[in-house]
């Protein structure tokens, strides 16, 4: 048991600077996307969904500076590339997700954002540090 909740540790040693930044992503994704639907008066999901794409540059940039720093870059444009791909892919549940409690249930729009990107952050970390900058201890 000890050496399970060790190796944990140490799978999620840099998870704090991931969680930061994904902190940081979700503050200008809400702040873009209300400045989107609400200033220029766009439709919510459109919104959301632009801020999104703006948002993951700046995701894969401080993740690569901050949170994987150490890993290989001479191939960072490839692991750009991967990145966008697993995150378009993983996009379209959660796009879907934020349609259905907002459209249907009635959440509001920013809650259903934060709401959404929770149960997110680990799957991402643990496919960003594996596959995209193939980060190892």
């Amino acid at each position: 048991m000890i050496g399970f909740v060790k190796n944990i540790l140490i799978q999620f040693k840099r998870y704090p600077w991931f969680f930061a930044v994904g902190i940081l992503a979700l503050i200008l994704n809400i702040i873009i996307t209300w400045i989107f639907a609400d200033i220029l008066d766009w439709w919510y999901l459109i919104s959301f969904i632009l801020a999104t794409f703006i948002t993951w540059s700046v995701s894969f940039l401080s993740n690569s500076i901050l949170t994987f720093r150490g890993h290989k870059h001479e191939n960072l444009g490839i692991a750009y590339i991967k990145f966008i791909a697993m995150y378009s892919i993983l996009s379209i549940p959660v796009f879907m997700i934020v349609y259905i409690l907002t459209s249907i249930l009635g959440v509001h729009y920013l809650i259903s954002v934060i709401i959404i990107n929770a149960p997110v952050s680990l799957l991402t970390f643990m496919f960003n540090k594996r596959v995209i900058f193939s980060y190892h201890l």
